[in-house]
């Protein structure tokens, strides 16, 4: 249920995206874009980067029946994000013209800003309350609130953009409101858990415990990770809007969520992966870790290789049909980008492996590593080439952190690379190379191209269905007669 929302939530959010940047002026997208992606980065600072470490001990206490510290954590959640959302809103609209003189020259993103500050309080509530319904049992609650309900009012608020021909900060106000109704959805869900686990009497004041150091003290490591995130996806925009102004900022966030599109599919391995890893690290099966990992990995690869194909050497016919002749130079910032994630993804899910068999502060190295180097090279090159060096730069920071991460592997007993997968690897590169060659010497019309991404596709797939070993990664497969007789 939650992949199958996941695939649908992408879909309306790329829709969405196609509308926005169709129906804005350049620079009022790139107003929009900018004052959204600064708010990516208000919503980790609000709860310091807790969603994940809340997760965590929210099933701790649960599975330990310590309703105190499970309500505890909830109301320190609530109260810390409540605090530091209201502080956000109150620098931002206090501080509007000093942020509109000296760190954009653009006075309509700072407008927009201050509308769209509220998302950061609220999307980090959201993100509380997501992992209460997901640690209580509540499958069904987030598919329908955050892979429909989510996107589709926002989807409703850009319709109503594009009926009235509103002005850009209809689209602010109407995202604050989707994220308000949204919130207000997931409230009553949660209402209705708690009050079926017989947890609302512990919200009484004195009846909950706070767990402030246990909580603050986990989630400080990953933090780390939330810095890389907000190198990328945040740092780099604020450079681009400082050095080259809001137009350059439209160009790279025309086509920065298609490129992301390429994490689609191991967003979705990774809830299959965890707990996988983890009960190899219990059992202390490295060798059964190593192969589970690397098959992983190349179902990764194999997988996202359509997603690649058409966003990575197709990107110069699929971002003109997207976005049109205006957005015709983004084209080469999709593909750079594409090739970034792709490649980061590529090897797997290395950063997760060592994080459950506790290499918690190599990872921290890596991360701060990755953020410096993304800072530095941002400059030099966002200062001289604006948008196009956020790509190089955003690109170079994915392959490198996956690099990185990949060295610290032998400590576990997985190994840099597996020698047995090198064949299939080849295949994957070589038929990536030639489908760039083709698309740079005879530029097909896009349908063709697209016939040609998915033959190549299909044919990745069945030559290496034996190292895929589908009948056993999915044995599912096998009840459909057809196709597990085609994968095995």
């Amino acid at each position: 249920m939650l992949v199958l929302g996941r695939v649908v939530a992408v879909v309306i959010s790329l829709a969405t995206q196609v509308l926005i940047v169709r129906q804005l002026s350049k620079s009022a997208y790139g107003s929009f874009a900018y004052a959204l992606s600064v708010i990516s980065t208000a919503r980790i600072l609000v709860d310091f980067g807790h969603q994940k470490a809340v997760a965590h001990f929210l099933s701790l206490y649960d599975e330990r029946g310590e309703k105190r510290r499970l309500v505890g954590t909830v109301v320190m959640e609530i109260r810390l994000i409540a605090g530091t959302g209201l502080l956000a809103f109150l620098v931002v609209a206090g501080f509007r013209n000093l942020l509109a003189g000296n760190i954009i020259d653009d006075e309509q993103a700072i407008s927009l800003l201050v509308i769209m500050i509220l998302l950061a309080p609220l999307e980090a509530l959201d993100g509380l309350f997501e992992s209460v319904v997901a640690v209580l049992g509540e499958a069904s609650a987030i598919f329908f609130r955050k892979y429909l309900l989510a996107p589709l009012l926002r989807l409703g608020a850009v319709a109503l953009l594009v009926l009235f021909d509103a002005p850009v900060r209809f689209l602010a106000a109407g995202y604050v409101a989707a994220g308000l109704i949204g919130l207000v959805a997931y409230a009553s869900i949660i209402y209705r858990v708690l009050q079926r686990r017989q947890l609302l009497a512990y919200f009484r004041k004195g009846s909950f415990k706070m767990p402030v150091r246990e909580v603050f003290g986990f989630a400080l490591p990953l933090l780390t990770y939330e810095l890389v995130f907000i190198a990328v996806n945040t740092i780099s925009i604020l450079l681009v809007g400082y050095f080259s102004g809001t137009e350059e900022v439209a160009a790279y966030r025309a086509v920065a969520p298609i490129a992301r599109v390429n994490q689609l599919v191991g967003w979705t391995f990774a809830v299959l992966f965890m707990p996988m890893a983890a009960r190899f690290f219990a059992r202390g099966d490295r060798s059964g870790m190593r192969d589970a990992y690397w098959r992983t990995s190349l179902w990764l690869t194999v997988l996202t290789f359509p997603i690649f194909a058409v966003t990575g050497p197709l990107a110069r016919p699929v971002t003109q049909f997207l976005f049109g002749a205006r957005y015709a130079d983004s084209a080469l910032l999709l593909g750079l980008l594409s090739l970034g994630y792709y490649l980061n993804i590529s090897l797997g899910f290395n950063s997760l492996a060592l994080q459950t068999f506790g290499r918690i502060r190599y990872l921290v190295t890596v991360n701060l590593v990755s953020v410096v180097f993304n800072l530095v090279l941002g400059w030099v090159l966002i200062s001289r080439h604006g948008s196009l060096g956020v790509a190089i730069t955003n690109a170079a920071t994915l392959v490198l952190l996956n690099l990185l991460t990949q060295l610290g592997l032998p400590s576990i007993g997985i190994g840099f690379l597996d020698r047995r997968f090198a064949r299939a690897y080849a295949t994957i590169v070589a038929g990536g190379l030639g489908l760039w060659l083709l698309q740079l010497r005879l530029n097909p019309p896009l349908l063709v191209g697209l016939v040609i991404a998915g033959l190549l596709s299909i044919g990745l797939l069945v030559i290496n269905r034996r190292h895929l070993r589908a009948d056993e990664s999915f044995p599912e497969l096998q009840r459909i007669p057809w196709l597990g007789r085609w994968l095995t």
